[in-house]
């Protein structure tokens, strides 16, 4: 008698990572099939940089909220927050943040927040690497044609550290 086998089917939603800004906001659909790395969609949400916070924040909801429901995507990828910049800056960053959990909220998308070191060497390989390393990086992974801008850039270095990161949970036997 034959044992039955479980088999995970492979994985066709995409990870959704985001680079939140109130000024650019970096997206990309990033899914595995197989062994290779697919970008399905990528790109920066950039509101006019003149309209008021709260205008620019909408048109990021309105933009990115768009972008979840063509995609589908079974979950989200963020960069944990930094204490680094100044106070003003951080505060538009946090409500463009904002924006994007409650996003994931209203699409019941799991949240995942990594540290922006973990998010550089889980691609680049390096802690400290540099924005253009991310970069050549992303587009030597997903076998780009073009070097994508830093925050579409910044966005699949964030949807690539989830999927190796759920990868290196089911090898230890994790849930995903």
């Amino acid at each position: 008698m034959l044992a039955a086998l479980s088999v995970r089917s492979p994985i066709i939603s995409p990870v959704l990572g985001v680079d939140p800004g109130s000024l650019t906001t970096g997206y990309a659909f990033v899914v595995e099939t197989g062994r290779r790395l697919v970008v399905r969609d990528f790109g920066e949400i950039s509101p006019p940089a003149k309209a008021p916070l709260p205008r620019r924040l909408l048109a990021i909801h309105d933009a990115l909220e768009s972008k979840i429901l063509a995609h589908r995507p079974e979950c989200l990828s963020l960069e944990a927050l930094f204490v680094a910049k100044g106070l003003q800056s951080m505060m538009k960053l946090v409500y463009a943040k904002g924006v994007v959990l409650l996003l994931a909220a209203r699409h019941n998308l799991d949240v995942f927040e990594y540290p922006a070191l973990t998010v550089k060497k889980s691609v680049v390989g390096y802690g400290q690497a540099e924005k253009r390393q991310v970069q050549f990086m992303v587009r030597q992974l997903l076998s780009l044609a073009d070097l994508p801008r830093p925050d579409e850039a910044d966005a699949m270095a964030l949807a690539l550290c989830h999927l190796q990161a759920r990868k290196a949970r089911l090898l230890a036997g994790s849930t995903p």
